[in-house]
């Protein structure tokens, strides 16, 4: 199984069945649910792809706050790191 579709399979088991499917004859998954929203792209013969993911919760914090919400959450997010 080629990696692409291992990270395919992945994504079901995670986030349940896609949302939607722009092209039939292109790799491209998306899941909209009320938390998130994320986006699966890949070309299996080049074995590349891409993954965009974002929050709802925190876009919606941003927006209703501003800039200042952003900064609190990267910095909390890189002590948890270290």
């Amino acid at each position: 199984m080629a990696d692409a579709y291992k990270i395919l399979d992945y994504f079901l088991k995670a986030f349940g069945p896609f949302t939607g499917r722009p092209n039939a004859y292109a790799d491209i998954y998306n899941w909209d649910t009320t938390a998130l929203n994320l986006s699966l792209r890949y070309q299996v013969k080049t074995e590349m792809g891409v993954a965009v993911f974002s929050n709802k919760n925190l876009e919606n914090a941003i927006a209703a706050n501003g800039p200042s919400v952003l900064l609190k959450d990267v910095y909390q997010s890189f002590s948890v790191l270290y």
